[in-house]
């Protein structure tokens, strides 16, 4: 099916200075400074995990981000789950979370997001990175059984 003739836009106002919406967009840590619902605002890259190339918002990850996304992967690799996988269910097991829209590039992005979706992931993954701070205790998460696409 050809969806090059379809577009969606949508437009938000938010009423902040420039710089406090730009610092929750950009820091994932503050996420919920400006509201309740404010729940996720960010642009990313693949969860492509700390390799060279990797980006973060479109550019080079500070050391601290590197660190951060080597621990993440280390503990889903114990667990054997794609860090793609934790990345796209970690967001739709909050409430006010309808959708991710991964925007692949490809059709076989396609097919990998299908699949990281689809992965299961057990809930001690999502309890041990609460337990050494890599996602806050109160953050909503996949209750450990698939997350099932439509």
């Amino acid at each position: 099916m050809d969806l090059s003739a379809y577009r969606y836009t949508d437009s938000i106002t938010v009423d902040r200075a420039p710089e406090d919406v730009w610092a929750v967009i950009t820091d994932v840590t503050r996420i919920g400074e400006m509201s309740p619902v404010c729940t996720a605002a960010e642009y990313d890259d693949p969860a492509t995990g700390a390799v060279p190339g990797a980006r973060y918002d479109y550019r080079e990850p500070t050391p601290a981000q590197i660190e951060q996304v080597t621990r993440i992967k280390a503990i889903c690799d114990r667990y054997g789950v794609p860090l793609a996988a934790a990345a796209l269910q970690f967001p739709l097991a909050h409430p006010a979370v309808a959708s991710v829209i991964p925007g692949p590039a490809s059709p076989a992005q396609v097919q990998s997001n299908v699949q990281a979706v689809r992965h299961p992931i057990p809930a001690d993954l999502w309890r041990d990175l609460k337990a050494v701070g890599l996602l806050r205790e109160n953050a909503p998460t996949p209750a450990g059984e698939m997350v099932h696409a439509s």
